[in-house]
């Protein structure tokens, strides 16, 4: 008996070393090489890839904001009463193991804006309420899913923001809509889907396009 349970011991560890190497080959360990537009550079062990978000067909191009965050900025002169449409990509994991409802998309954007760093989380939550179901979505290829908010100060100065996540087993991304117009800003979201487009590059030939 005591045998036996050794080599079950034996089995068990070695069963257990498999997974965790499988598990490391699985998910490798990656980081973000460099950063411009709607784009990013990034490392995965000894492997390059990129991922770059871009408006087709649209007068609209991606100029990053700051670190985290881009935007898609419009040629002087054209989308007059359009809403802005900013973004920033994020780890897909975090979305792809949430429950994916309303509550994981406002922590998202809650953590972007700084709200969960200042404390004031409860503060925005009380006035930053859903105006629309939360409906799926195809983003850039992506599957997601789509909530509408009104934001109303005291000031009674109103600010309507679409929310959209998506991700697959590589990439994540949040774009938003923002405008005074609740209608016209979730229109625009909704016929800017068809738009939306995200190329992806591996490889050497993914450095050597980041050096040109």
């Amino acid at each position: 008996m005591r045998a036996q349970a050794a080599a079950l011991g034996v089995l068990l560890f070695i069963s257990g070393l498999t997974f965790a190497h499988a598990e490391r080959v699985a998910k490798p360990r990656c980081k973000i090489v460099r950063m411009a537009g709607a784009a990013f550079l990034q490392q995965c062990d000894d492997q390059l890839r990129s991922f770059a978000l871009s408006m087709s067909g649209t007068e609209r191009t991606a100029v990053r904001e700051h670190t985290n965050k881009f935007r898609f900025s419009c040629r002087p002169g054209f989308c007059q009463g359009e809403p802005d449409i900013s973004g920033w990509f994020i780890d897909p994991a975090v979305w792809r193991q949430s429950k994916q409802d309303e509550s994981s998309i406002f922590d998202i954007f809650a953590l972007q804006a700084g709200w969960k760093q200042l404390g004031s989380e409860q503060h925005f939550r009380s006035i930053f309420r859903p105006s629309c179901e939360l409906s799926r979505v195809t983003l850039a290829g992506l599957p997601g899913q789509m909530i509408c908010y009104e934001m109303k100060s005291e000031a009674a100065v109103g600010l309507s923001t679409v929310i959209l996540v998506a991700a697959d087993a590589e990439v994540g991304l949040v774009v938003t809509f923002q405008g005074p117009d609740s209608k016209n800003v979730l229109d625009q979201a909704v016929s800017a889907l068809r738009v939306f487009s995200l190329e992806r590059g591996h490889g050497d030939a993914t450095l050597e396009r980041w050096l040109q």
